[in-house]
């Protein structure tokens, strides 16, 4: 009788993609709800989700954990809060199903990679996105679902994996999709290339940390000119600044 193989093992023989491999291990506890911490305490920004006043959401949101503080602190509800995770697990723990029971938060089970947010445009104030982006297979897809549904001038808060060394498949490594994607220079020109103006960037630990702004608008730069190194980035955002 053979030795028997782990799941890791056999998911990697089927050549089943990262991002599946995240929905089998199930909700992770990611970076709790640090994201929010981050936000406060590096803008101006207070979250406040009563009364319509700011309508948030959470890509990959794990447990829960941000999403319950929101409702919890903030006054946060069904038409305030919303959240996206692939992972079935994530739709049976105990702070979603309480927040689901009691009308606080409205969760969407759905491949953020490839499918539509089923939200209108320029409905949320504040996206967060933790330890998430690097098992997207289309990260590209997600970032223009969140520019998207986010208003002009609403804030993007990320955090994934740093450095690389800890990225990968098997003990202790975290799985994902494209190497090299996270390396500074190539995700700080994705952010500017997909107009989020970065207006924060610290390392804690393992992790890397951005806030990002949403500048979309009518007089954005050719892409390509811009990543061609024709503008730099006071030039980018320049004629987007005034909207704010």
């Amino acid at each position: 009788m053979g030795t028997p193989i782990t799941h890791l093992e056999m998911l990697q023989r089927a050549n089943i993609t990262a991002e599946v491999n995240y929905q089998y291990e199930g909700p992770g506890i990611g970076a709790d709800d640090g994201a929010l911490n981050v936000l406060e305490m590096n803008t101006s920004e207070r979250v406040d989700c009563s009364e319509g006043n700011h309508i948030c959401l959470e890509i990959g949101f794990g447990q829960g954990i941000l999403l319950e503080r929101l409702a919890v602190e903030r006054g946060g509800t069904n038409k305030s809060i919303y959240g996206a995770d692939i992972a079935s697990a994530c739709f049976s723990q105990p702070r979603t199903l309480n927040l689901d029971e009691a009308g606080l938060a409205r969760f969407y089970k759905m491949d953020v990679s490839h499918e539509t947010l089923p939200m209108v445009d320029d409905c949320v104030t504040h996206a967060f996105c933790t330890e998430t982006i690097e098992h997207l297979s289309n990260p590209y897809h997600m970032f223009a679902e969140v520019k998207r549904v986010l208003r002009h001038g609403g804030y993007f808060v990320l955090s994934f994996p740093m450095p690389e060394s800890n990225l990968g498949y098997g003990g202790g490594m975290h799985s994902h999709i494209y190497p090299g994607f996270l390396q500074r220079e190539s995700w700080e020109l994705f952010c500017k290339q997909m107009y989020f103006k970065i207006v924060h960037r610290h390392e804690n630990g393992s992790s890397g940390w951005y806030i990002l702004k949403n500048y979309k608008g009518p007089c954005v730069v050719d892409a390509f000119s811009m990543s061609s190194g024709n503008y730099d980035e006071s030039k980018l955002f320049a004629c987007l600044e005034e909207e704010f």
